[in-house]
């Protein structure tokens, strides 16, 4: 079974992009640059890095391969992105929280 993910999506799963910008990139390709590729378009625009475009292009190849290794390695590499994602929006939720504490704490006293 072959997965068929966009690239934008791909991104927005493995935490380099922010589905807003996503949206706003597609509608600009379809609106004004239909004819310049999405991903060279976000890295122009700074919304990725050229790493963050190949990696998820290997791991779209991988998913759309009939290999069933090959899908199975892009779903390890996306669910360890996807992963990292999950690990810095806690960290930075703690590090928030220890703020707003040690700011409450000293409101408090």
């Amino acid at each position: 079974m072959k997965y068929d993910v966009t690239l934008g999506e791909l991104l927005v799963r493995m935490g380099t992009l922010d589905r807003c910008d996503l949206e706003r990139m597609v509608e600009y390709q379809k609106n004004i640059a239909a004819d310049l590729m999405l991903g060279k378009m976000m890295v122009a625009d700074k919304l990725i890095t050229d790493t963050d475009l190949q990696t998820a292009l290997r791991v779209q190849s991988g998913l759309r391969s009939n290999s069933k290794h090959a899908r199975a390695l892009a779903m390890t590499e996306l669910a360890e992105r996807s992963h990292e994602k999950t690990s810095r929006i806690v960290k930075d939720a703690r590090a928030l929280a220890q703020k707003f504490s040690a700011r409450f704490d000293t409101v408090a006293a």
